[in-house]
């Protein structure tokens, strides 16, 4: 990290954007502006005395004719700990990101062909798994168009300048399509029980994901498991499904995506895979670049719990502590599993939820209301 480090001239500061991001992380509770002992005394003997009401809560309007109104996008499958610049007192934290910062303006000799990242035994080992879960339809052409030639030649591609900052892989939406949908698994169980299990996380640098990312070889290992061993219940229009990650993939359409070929149409699923693996191949391999004893990954953990682990309870501890007086709630962007949140909160006994006709499963962006 310190090579990259001594080539930022000043230090880096967050900027406009970021500090707006904080305070709006500090205004909704999911992040704290300071720790316990910076808090003035009479502040704290504010909120010492307050046992009934939250200091910030809502008030109830005075007419008694008014209705009372919130909107809030919760950005449920928004759960990158790296995505925002956000205020964490570390300074490995700084570190690391002005660290990535550098490394993606100016790689140097770091900037290596793909296949040095996700190598031919991968993508080899990537094939067989596809043919064994049924995507075997296009294989050959996945490999002579898309791996070793034609215009993606994905192999040959420098990982930073020709893969990461590529925005044709954007336009396309070859990475962030798959990743949309197996990024975060908010599962249930698969027999109805009050128990809420935890988000099943692909392995990847921009989740939640709790497991080893020490080296390449042990993030492959658990990734092949995750999207085509491993099955998870999901909630679903339906009631629940059991499925693969893999299979949640669905096909980017030309008429929608006009930068898709006709060629990576026809392949989308296998090409959607195989874009995903060498896109977290990537990463976890310049964030182990960058900090070789994987304090990235203990910065990562502390980011996590603070903000995203929970983050259905606490948003509907929000809700209910500080808004229970508000007669209709907007919420956008919501998990499918964040009904079940509802029923066992406070909200439950004084408000309805509204949800929509055909919840969105597969995205899990969907817009609901709660009102008395």
């Amino acid at each position: 990290m310190g090579a990259y480090l001594a080539r930022v001239k000043a230090p880096m500061t967050p900027g406009g954007r970021a500090q707006k991001a904080r305070a709006a992380l500090a205004n909704s509770g999911l992040a704290s502006s300071g720790s316990d002992s910076e808090a003035e005394p009479e502040k704290k003997a504010a909120a010492a005395s307050s046992t009934s009401q939250p200091r910030d809560a809502f008030l109830a309007p005075m007419c008694t004719d008014g209705i009372s109104v919130l909107t809030w996008n919760v950005a449920a499958i928004n759960n990158n700990p790296f995505e925002y610049w956000i205020s964490y007192e570390d300074p490995t934290y700084l570190e690391l990101m002005q660290g990535v910062e550098c490394f993606l303006d100016d790689p140097r000799e770091h900037d290596v062909a793909v296949e040095e990242v996700f190598t031919e035994e991968m993508f080899r080992e990537l094939i067989g798994l596809l043919e064994d879960s049924g995507m075997d339809e296009g294989l050959r052409e996945l490999e002579e168009q898309c791996w070793r030639g034609g215009e993606l030649h994905l192999a040959k591609r420098h990982i930073v300048s020709e893969f990461i900052k590529d925005r044709s892989f954007g336009a396309k939406r070859l990475i962030s399509m798959p990743d949309r949908v197996t990024n975060t698994l908010n599962v249930v169980t698969r027999k109805d029980s009050v128990y809420r299990p935890p988000p099943v996380c692909r392995p990847s640098v921009i989740n939640n994901f709790e497991g080893d990312l020490s080296c390449k070889e042990v993030w492959w290992d658990q990734w092949k498991k995750f999207m085509f061993i491993d099955k998870v219940t999901l909630r679903t229009r339906k009631g629940t499904a059991v499925k693969r990650p893999v299979e949640l993939l669905e096909p980017i359409l030309r008429s929608k995506y006009p930068a898709v070929s006709e060629l990576e149409e026809r392949l989308t699923i296998p090409l959607q895979v195989l874009c995903q693996a060498i896109f977290d191949a990537v990463i976890v391999y310049f964030m182990n670049q960058l900090s070789p004893e994987s304090k990235w990954q203990v910065v990562k953990g502390k980011i996590c719990e603070r903000l995203y682990r929970q983050k259905h309870t606490l948003t509907m501890s929000i809700l209910s502590r500080r808004y229970m007086a508000v007669d209709v709630m907007c919420l956008q962007e919501v998990a499918v599993v964040f009904k079940d949140t509802f029923k066992e909160s406070p909200l439950a006994a004084t408000h309805e939820i509204i949800l929509p006709l055909k919840l969105d499963e597969k995205r899990d962006q969907n817009s609901l209301i709660i009102a008395k």
